[in-house]
């Protein structure tokens, strides 16, 4: 699949792509800004953040502007890890949950820097960003986090597309299986 036959794909169609094609279709289609002010922000962006479990596992945590005024984020939001350390694997799933906050609560720990908008050519959008907060809010509350199947990426790609797929957990099966 590529960019001039992004008319003719249907949304049904790429969710039935294997999971790595998937993958290689949102990396080929989309690019990351940045982000330098808060005031940059705007409501529906798509938003990552570079984290680290002790300076040694690296990952990305995904997360959606749902207001301007107050800036407020929404997102599959983990437990501190000194918590995970305690709490058996089984049980993530409770001691994580979908909320909204203000973004400066979420963003105090970090260099502004290290957070970038995901750019969707306006051909990917599938709904318009009013309708990608509904489906946002729709969601606060939730308490299924999964690693591999539901997590702040999935959560985040069903908001904006209706598919819940993460490059991340792609990339982990793929290594895990290997």
């Amino acid at each position: 699949m590529c960019e001039r036959d992004l008319p003719r794909q249907s949304w049904e169609e790429l969710s039935q792509l294997p999971e790595e094609k998937k993958k290689a279709f949102f990396e080929t289609h989309l690019k990351r800004l940045r982000i330098k002010e808060i005031s940059e922000i705007r409501v529906g962006d798509h938003l990552v953040k570079s984290c680290s479990i002790l300076n040694r596992v690296v990952y990305e945590h995904h997360f959606l502007c749902t207001s301007e005024t107050p800036k407020m984020i929404v997102h599959y939001q983990m437990v501190p890890y000194s918590t995970l350390l305690r709490k058996p694997v089984y049980e993530i799933s409770k001691w994580s949950k979908i909320q909204e906050m203000p973004i400066e609560e979420y963003l105090t720990d970090l260099p502004l820097c290290k957070v970038q908008r995901v750019v969707w050519p306006q051909e990917l959008k599938r709904y318009p960003d009013h309708e990608v907060v509904r489906r946002a809010k729709s969601r606060l509350g939730e308490t299924e986090y999964s690693l591999m199947s539901n997590n702040c990426e999935t959560y985040i790609m069903w908001c904006l597309f209706d598919i819940e797929h993460s490059t991340q957990s792609a990339s982990i099966q793929v290594r895990i299986l290997f």
